[in-house]
């Protein structure tokens, strides 16, 4: 569990710079520079709230705190832009530049929305037509003669033949002229205004209207994907249907942002042939880090690794010797899959060490992956991995990473395949009472604890219980697993990067890279500084569990027993410690590597303390080395052409999968992140056959049954007759 401390507000004086009225500018090194403006000095005290700031700031530039934008730059850090939305980031800002006197802001307004007409009556012109055609603009429809009227979503489609075409079909405009991209109060209407200015005006062709009107709509939905650039298309049409009376349909606003999103952010197939140049300069700019990419044959793209030199130092040096492997579907023009590594720190909180992209989720990806991150964490001895237990990964870890790993199962997927496997029909709760008792014999610490709850799921079914005995008790069970997991049972640390890639996998896959980068670049700075005010011993998590031990640890009775062996009583249960060897018959010392309550009560009653016998992966300064590297920006990748590719160089092409058309459906929450019962919650139930995924109505065995009914019914109608 990752616990956030909220920034505190120095109690010295602080100015804040507030700059206004100016743009940036983006330099060569892909850092940026203000430009121009006034320049306002605001104080800051210790109790100031974001609200108060701002209305400091609108009464010293003379505005209104309506639609401001304030925005900061992290120290050391001038590419990469920081919006100030609530209370919380207001503090985490402050707090980034406590040790000095003061801070520079960047005040900007929201971009006011376009004015149009919206009015809804059709226009027609006289039955008598010039000699040269005109055209009026109208909402929502435009007159093409004295018989046609067309709506504006056809018109956007028509070619000069006056023929409805796709809005895919080749266009020798550009619907997207270039716009400046950093000055946030640039407003969209500046774009049209001298294209179309409203009802009355009049065009001398078709194609002169056609085109200034692409032109406009164009501007309208990429100014929509600029501002809010996971906007969805039905979100674009029902605003441009709302806004302006203008009908588009879902391909035709999809189409239109995955456009809009390349004029923004560049092209996908582009961003492949980045590749090469990519990798380098993540070496480059972050020495010791793992960059490589492989392409197939044809030089399309086949799969791409990335570890960089902070996330591998900090996992040798400040993190338990425990991976969880996951793969997230990406949702992107090319598909593919990501897969990632990612580890435990010091306070339970996720630490990301590696990720790939592949074409597809295969045993030959996932092998490939492994022997990468073999190379990354090679000084690292004895690891134990969390993970599925199919993906190719139960052979290629032993065989890549030698007998000294252990691959425990995930139990989210374990109980997941057990409800999928059992082929007899079992009500609801029942099935929920046998995955309940497979995770209650999975955190068994003694033989006889598991043998106890396989026994209950014996009682409701032998088929699940023979099923439970051939599932491998060793990679999953605590009474027989070799390894340390540190009574982690499921690979849920994967949700940090399924909550990045979720908000990043439509870019292109350079950008989505260096916004994954980003992401932990940030995760790094941020848990330093906060780590950096901690004045414990061990982490906050690690120090309330500890205190839970403690504070049961005065309700247990100590014999002594033999050498550094203790008879330790709590209640009817009898426990023996070893002191010497950090054991405890209860095993929950060697699991969780904190001291138990028994522990505790042993050491206490021979004046010791009870952290220094806790493991040192959960101290404040292991969690502090941990974070102690940063990750580095990386300056813009400058398009493919605009490089001198030397003569044998690869050009990456993008890999043959291409998006089939609709939505691409992703579990929400990974399999390995639910709780026992968590996924029969979703499932349907059959009230005739307890059966799941159907109701009655659907169901086969109750259908056919009283079809048969049915059948010998009209068949002793028949005799009676």
């Amino acid at each position: 569990m990752v616990t956030e401390m909220a920034a505190i507000v120095p109690l010295k004086k602080m100015i804040a710079i507030c700059q206004y009225g100016g743009e940036f500018e983006t330099n060569e090194d892909g850092s940026m520079s203000y430009i121009g403006g006034e320049a306002y000095a605001v104080d800051l005290d210790e109790n100031m709230q974001l609200s108060g700031f701002k209305q400091e700031i609108a009464e010293t530039i003379d505005s209104t705190v309506d639609g401001m934008l304030i925005k900061y730059f992290l120290p050391a850090n001038k590419k990469n832009l920081i919006t100030v939305s609530k209370d919380k980031d207001f503090n985490r800002m402050v707090s980034y530049y406590k040790e000095s006197d003061q801070l520079e802001v960047f005040i900007m307004k929201e971009a006011a929305p376009a004015k149009f007409p919206k009015k809804k009556q059709p226009a027609r012109r006289s039955q008598k037509r010039p000699a040269e055609t005109e055209v009026a603009v109208v909402q929502p429809v435009v007159d093409l003669g004295p018989t046609s009227i067309v709506p504006l979503n056809e018109i956007i489609d028509i070619e000069t033949t006056n023929e409805i075409a796709p809005i895919s079909d080749p266009i020798s405009i550009n619907p997207f002229p270039t716009s400046v991209i950093d000055n946030e109060q640039h407003i969209a209407a500046k774009q049209w205004e001298n294209l179309i200015t409203g009802v009355g005006q009049r065009f001398h062709s078709l194609a002169e209207f056609r085109e200034a009107l692409r032109n406009w709509v164009g501007n309208l939905i990429k100014e929509k994907v600029k501002d809010s650039p996971k906007i969805k298309p039905k979100d674009i049409a029902n605003d441009l249907k709302r806004e302006y009376g203008i009908e588009l349909n879902y391909s035709q606003a999809r189409r239109a942002k995955e456009y809009a999103r390349e004029q923004l952010l560049g092209s996908y197939k582009d961003a492949y042939s980045e590749l090469p140049y990519f990798c380098e300069k993540i070496m480059e700019t972050n020495p010791g880090s793992l960059a490589i990419f492989n392409t197939k044959e044809d030089s399309s793209f086949h799969r791409l690794f990335v570890s960089f030199h902070a996330s591998i130092s900090g996992f040798i040096h400040g993190c338990r010797p425990l991976i969880f492997l996951n793969s997230t579907p990406l949702n992107s023009r090319y598909q593919g899959m990501l897969l990632s590594a990612t580890a435990a720190d010091a306070d339970d909180g996720a630490f990301p060490v590696a990720f790939a992209v592949v074409d597809e989720e295969t045993d030959d990806n996932w092998r490939w992956f492994l022997c990468e991150l073999k190379l990354a964490v090679s000084v690292v001895g004895q690891i134990t991995f969390v993970a599925d237990f199919q993906k190719g990964l139960r052979e290629s870890l032993p065989e890549i990473f030698g007998a000294e790993c252990y691959h425990a199962y995930c139990l989210g997927y374990l109980a997941e395949k057990l409800n999928k496997d059992l082929t007899s029909h079992f009500s609801h709760d029942a099935r929920r009472l046998m995955v309940e008792d497979l995770y209650a014999a999975a955190h068994a610490p003694k033989l006889e604890g598991f043998e106890k709850c396989t026994e209950d799921i014996k009682a409701i079914s032998l088929e699940a219980y023979n099923w439970i005995i051939r599932s491998e008790p060793e990679h999953w069970a605590n009474a027989f697993f070799g390894g340390l997991r540190y009574n982690h049972m499921t690979s849920n640390f994967g949700h940090l990067f399924y909550a990045w890639v979720s908000e990043a996998n439509e870019l292109p896959i350079t950008q989505m890279i260096d916004e994954l980068r980003g992401k932990m670049m940030q995760l790094i700075y941020t848990r330093r500084v906060e780590s950096s005010q901690w004045i414990t011993r061990l982490t906050p998590s690690m120090e309330e569990k500890l205190k839970n031990e403690i504070f049961k640890a005065h309700s247990v009775q100590v014999l002594r027993s033999h050498g550094s062996k203790f008879e330790v009583r709590f209640g009817e249960m009898i426990d023996i410690v070893d002191i010497e060897n950090w054991d405890c018959s209860c095993k929950g010392w060697l699991v969780t590597g904190l001291p138990c309550c028994h522990a505790i009560a042993v050491l206490e009653s021979y004046g010791r303390s009870p952290y220094d016998h806790c493991s040192r992966y959960f101290h404040v300064d292991t969690y502090q080395m941990a974070y102690a590297e940063s990750i580095h920006p990386i300056p813009n990748v400058e398009r493919l052409m605009d490089i001198e590719l030397d003569d044998g160089s690869i050009v990456v092409t993008p890999p043959p999968t291409i998006r089939t058309p609709g939505r691409t459906k992703i579990r929400k929450v990974p399999v390995g992140q639910v709780g026992p019962a968590d996924f029969l919650k979703r499932q349907l139930q059959c009230g005739k056959c307890k059966g799941l995924g159907h109701n009655k109505r659907s169901c086969k065995i109750t259908n056919s049954a009283q079809l048969l009914e049915e059948d010998r019914v009209l068949g002793n109608d028949d005799l009676e007759s």
